[in-house]
């Protein structure tokens, strides 16, 4: 209710809990800021409180026998949003996707892009410098994510860990914007891993050396906060990080849309559009051959 706000950081203050603090002079309040303190029972408490608060408001939503999200064609990113309910941020807790069937006698159609973030960035380095290990890389059927995790911690592929895998992928998907190791934080948490901005900054000097073509990337003149990309999208007002993912995330965003238009003008039934994902309802019968034809 309101005033939450002040209540948390007068507990805050009460146990005595020295958290940072915002560029506005305000105790932080992120769940990616407070998962470090996860051990003390009120921060435990409130981490528990804010991912039910997310269920309950999503759960909120789902009062019809056939949910109609509403869909924002296109965002300054170029990628879609939703709402009512936001099918496209899902809380993680378990229990939600599985409130989503099709109608009888129906399956969905799961299909999505394989780490296409990865893939466009390759593809735009691989046209800036003529070169790019991670376009060779993914040209030849490898995984990024076992290549990078191999070099970083200097062990064979083959003997490569679950962990370690997680932490490079991280890596992989968080550092195309050349974030802080303080920003790596936050990105580091959301595939379970946890690490110190000065870690952030070493593993993003390592990682810089796996992908040599990034730190190319990184230098690459910012202009007047204008980026254009090569499909001819422009955007005025860019920060140096909306100028680095730009180029990716709208050659993502735009590849996306026109798949899902090629299914819809091929008579499939898209029920829901998630970035680089979509989930098409399709009568049982013939599902598996239709599935085929999606994927093409």
């Amino acid at each position: 209710k309101k005033g939450n706000t002040k209540v948390f950081e007068n507990l805050v203050l009460k146990e005595s809990l020295n958290l940072p603090l915002t560029s506005k002079g305000r105790i932080v309040s992120s769940k990616e800021a407070l998962i470090s303190y996860k051990n003390h029972p009120f921060i435990k408490a409130y981490l528990d409180f804010k991912g039910f608060e997310k269920q309950n408001n999503f759960l909120k939503e789902l009062n019809a026998p056939r949910i109609h999200p509403s869909y924002n064609s296109i965002k300054r990113t170029c990628r879609t949003s939703s709402s009512k309910p936001n099918m496209q941020n899902m809380p993680r807790i378990g229990g939600i996707r599985e409130c989503f069937v099709p109608a009888p006698g129906h399956v969905f159609l799961d299909c999505d892009y394989s780490s296409i973030e990865l893939v466009a960035i390759a593809s735009i380095t691989k046209r800036l410098f003529k070169n790019s290990v991670m376009a060779d890389l993914l040209n030849n059927g490898r995984d990024l994510h076992r290549y990078a995790a191999s070099n970083i911690h200097k062990v064979p592929e083959s003997e490569v860990t679950k962990d370690q895998r997680q932490l490079a992928k991280a890596l992989n998907f968080g550092l195309v914007a050349n974030m802080s190791g303080e920003t790596f934080i936050g990105q580091a948490i959301k595939y379970g891993v946890v690490v110190t901005a000065e870690e952030g900054e070493a593993l993003k000097k390592q990682w810089k050396s796996v992908f040599p073509e990034m730190g190319k990337y990184w230098k690459r003149g910012f202009g007047k906060n204008t980026c254009i990309t090569d499909t001819g999208m422009i955007r005025a007002g860019c920060t140096y990080t909306m100028y680095l993912n730009l180029p990716m995330q709208l050659k993502v965003a735009e590849g996306a849309k026109l798949a899902a238009y090629y299914l819809w003008r091929a008579g499939f039934k898209v029920v829901a559009f998630i970035h680089d994902q979509v989930l098409v309802e399709y009568p049982i019968e013939g599902a598996e051959k239709a599935l085929e034809e999606v994927k093409n």
